[in-house]
């Protein structure tokens, strides 16, 4: 039985990780060695004394299994196992479970997968076995806030309003990069949940590129702003920004694509907004006119990049 879910939903759904007395297998696809950590110190400290052991995928053998798993000699049948990298497990495993379950009784196999898609691993057990797997998807890209807030609930450092707003507009948004400033404010400040934003500034620097905030300028028409930010980039930024817009905008120009919690999202909200800005012609120029763009920067060799550019922002005037 699959189920997906986000990491914080999961965390406040089941904060033990494992529920129930009984044992058993179970999957867990993180592909966020972060999350990945915080889910296993979760489970560890649930499981407080109970005997435990921390696997990798290669150690397990089929001979392993008909060892440890088979049998009920060792530790009693009550060992719990967590096995990480769980993509490694030979093939010859699954194979030998399907056709022959270990009775786990109460004990539970845990195992942590970081690699997903059509006939991965994690596909194959979750498909060919009885038991219960989870998938943790990556947050979106409008899940910033909560994936921060996320983080800094797990690593018990709370910081002031403005300082969490600081750092989700300086920082891209991905767990290392707020682990990091967190744990940096945790040994700079002696409460960091009365953190300064000034003396934070001192310490963490503007690292983030917004690609969405730019999105927003060009959907929105705020075209000046957006071509008077877009000519100080530097080749790299070009390439990831022109080759977003490609996507947002065919977003923006077909808004019915949108579907589910993505349709309800402020980033969703935002797009079905923009919708109504644009004649199908006009906004079909401006896809083409990016995508030139795109090619441009992808061509190392390709000097007239930069005039392209100032030409696009010089235009942008006019309006």
């Amino acid at each position: 039985m699959l189920s997906k879910w986000t990491a914080w939903d999961f965390i406040k759904s089941q904060p033990q990780i494992i529920t129930g007395s009984h044992g058993g297998l179970h999957g867990f696809w993180i592909s966020d060695s972060y999350i990945e950590r915080f889910f296993l110190d979760r489970l560890k400290l649930h499981w407080g004394d109970v005997e435990k052991r921390v696997l990798l995928g290669p150690d397990i053998t089929l001979s392993w299994v008909e060892d440890n798993l088979m049998t009920l000699s060792l530790f009693g049948g009550s060992e719990h196992i967590i096995i990480l990298h769980a993509d490694d497990i030979a093939s010859n495993v699954l194979e030998a479970w399907e056709k022959n379950p270990p009775s786990l009784e109460e004990r539970n196999v845990v195992f942590f997968f970081r690699k997903s898609g059509k006939n991965s691993a994690f596909d194959q057990w979750n498909k060919k076995t009885q038991g219960n797997f989870n998938k943790i998807e990556e947050p979106t890209f409008w899940q910033g806030a909560d994936l921060f807030n996320f983080i800094s609930q797990e690593m018990k450092i709370l910081v002031p309003f403005e300082v969490k707003e600081y750092l989700l507009s300086s920082l891209d948004h991905e767990s290392t990069h707020f682990a990091s400033a967190l744990e940096i404010i945790k040994h700079s400040f002696d409460d960091p949940s009365k953190a300064p934003k000034n003396k934070v500034e001192e310490l963490i620097v503007p690292m983030r590129f917004d690609k969405f905030k730019m999105a927003s300028l060009l959907a929105g028409k705020d075209y000046k702003t957006f071509w008077r930010k877009a000519v100080t980039l530097d080749e790299d930024h070009v390439r990831e920004l022109f080759n977003f817009l490609h996507g947002h905008l065919l977003k923006v120009a077909s808004p019915d694509s949108l579907v589910g919690k993505a349709r309800d999202s402020r980033y969703g909200k935002e797009i079905l907004a923009h919708s109504k800005l644009w004649k199908p012609q006009e906004i079909a120029a401006v896809i083409r006119a990016c995508a030139e763009i795109e090619v441009d920067a992808k061509n190392s060799k390709n000097s007239f990049l930069p005039e392209r550019l100032r030409r696009a922002y010089l235009k942008s005037l006019k309006y």
